[in-house]
């Protein structure tokens, strides 16, 4: 049910010496260590466990298997680069395939290993991309001071709480400045958004002043990936604000433009009060009373449904005609 011998544990749990027990027939042995109970027979011991996991259909890993764990962990790093999550997928992994799982500090061991060659990798890409030299100038300057922030760093991290034209000058002052600094030309595919995401946030939750004693190659991945995530998302919270902006000056417009039309409810009275006169007057004939009920009913007509909102004047004004 582990995936693994029962050596792997430094004390086999009670509850299962007892439903092994109840399953074979047998009074459950008072021991917590399998080398306890085998008195010191490793042989024996390691050929029971050799016939446990063949009659489950577990076996060791073999060269191969090893192999393509290499190249598994490999292309799950490329969109899920977090150790913790991948450690319990490798074991889920090695259980679903039918392969002893090692002990803990070789999985670790092995999942270090892939992340070192998955960033060396992206390093030299990054090299290969823009230069040693400007990658080291990015990492030294994210802890220069700027403005009246402590750092380039806490800067280009803060995020617009609100919506202005004061706000959207500041993520245009970001977008020039990385636009000067130039992440934002020949970024490598390789380094996808997710692997972007990741070592941004990973170098933001520490202070600028700490990722000067990181090591040269995970700091200039660090820092690459944190400017060109500064630069999408000031692209972004602009693209947001100007939308809103439009969005907003729209709205007053179409509000301007409202108010400077006539009121429907007092066109709609105005137009009753007009039927209701003309009702009301016995002086005009009937032939001259259609004609004037008819030339309101034809007014009332001619106005836009918008500004004409009560479905009764609008049957009432067909009914005139």
């Amino acid at each position: 049910m582990t995936g693994r011998t029962l050596d792997a544990c430094k004390q086999v749990p009670r509850f299962l010496w007892a439903h092994v027990g109840a399953q074979v027939g047998v009074t459950p042995p008072d021991m917590g260590t399998l080398n306890a109970l085998y008195d010191g027979r490793t042989d024996t011991l390691a050929h029971h466990q050799l016939l446990a996991y063949q009659a489950l259909g577990f076996s060791p890993t073999a060269e191969h298997q090893r192999r393509y764990v290499t190249r598994w962990l490999k292309e799950r790093l490329t969109g899920q680069p977090s150790r913790t999550e991948l450690f319990h997928e490798l074991k889920r992994w090695l259980y679903e395939h039918r392969i002893l799982i090692p002990h803990d500090r070789a999985l670790k061991r092995l999942i270090s290993q892939a992340v070192a060659t998955a960033e060396t990798a992206l390093a030299v890409a990054l090299v290969r991309a823009y230069g040693a030299a400007s990658l080291d100038v990015w990492g030294t300057s994210l802890a220069h001071p700027h403005g009246d922030r402590a750092s380039l760093q806490q800067w280009l991290w803060t995020v617009p709480l609100r919506t202005s034209t004061h706000q959207m000058g500041k993520l245009l002052d970001k977008i020039e400045l990385l636009y000067k600094m130039g992440i934002h030309r020949n970024w490598p595919a390789a380094c996808n958004e997710a692997l972007v995401r990741y070592y941004a946030k990973r170098c933001a939750n520490r202070p600028a002043s700490v990722s000067k004693r990181v090591a040269q190659q995970p700091r200039r991945l660090e820092a690459a990936c944190f400017l060109r995530y500064a630069l999408c998302a000031a692209t972004d919270q602009l693209a947001t604000m100007l939308r809103h902006g439009i969005q907003k000056s729209v709205n007053d417009v179409r509000r301007l433009i409202d108010a400077g039309r006539p009121d429907p409810d007092t066109q709609m009275r105005e137009f009753a009060t007009a039927v209701k006169a003309l009702a009301a007057d016995e002086v005009l004939t009937r032939e001259a009373l259609c004609q004037q009920l008819s030339a309101l009913a034809d007014a009332a007509l001619n106005r836009p449904l918008k500004y004409l909102r009560q479905t009764s004047a609008r049957r009432l004004a067909e009914a005139l005609i």
